[in-house]
C-alpha cells in the first residue's frame, strides 16, 4: 500500500460525503411526480448522511494524533476499518509551531 493510500482514501470519502450532501438537498427541492414512498426514502437518505457526516467530523478531529495509534483505531468498530497513519513528528501544537520541520515558505 502506498504511503499516500490514507490520504486519498479521506478525499474519496470526503468527495463522496459532498455528493450524499448534494443528492439530499436535491432531492428535497424536488416538485416533480413523486413515488408513494418518497418521503421515507429520503428521511432514511437525510438520516444516513447525517451518520455519515458524523463519522467524517469523528474521524477528522481525531485524524491529527489518534490515527497513529493503531491501539486507538482497535477502539470502534467504525475506526476498525481505517489503516493507522505513518508515525511522523509533531509540528504544530495548537498554534504554536514546534519544529521548522515543513515551515510555510
Amino acid at each position: 500500500m502506498s504511503k499516500n493510500a490514507p490520504l486519498i482514501n479521506c478525499l474519496k470519502a470526503e468527495e463522496l460525503s459532498v455528493k450524499a450532501h448534494e443528492a439530499v438537498r436535491l432531492a428535497t427541492a424536488y416538485t416533480g411526480e413523486r413515488a408513494p414512498d418518497y418521503d421515507a426514502l429520503l428521511a432514511q437518505a437525510r438520516d444516513m448522511v447525517r451518520k455519515g457526516q458524523l463519522f467524517w467530523d469523528y474521524i477528522s478531529a481525531e485524524n491529527s494524533k489518534l490515527m497513529q495509534s493503531p491501539e486507538h483505531l482497535q477502539s470502534h468498530p467504525w475506526l476498525r476499518m481505517l489503516q493507522p497513519m505513518p508515525k511522523s513528528d509533531q509540528i504544530w501544537d495548537g498554534q504554536t509551531r514546534l519544529t521548522s520541520q515543513s515551515a510555510p515558505k
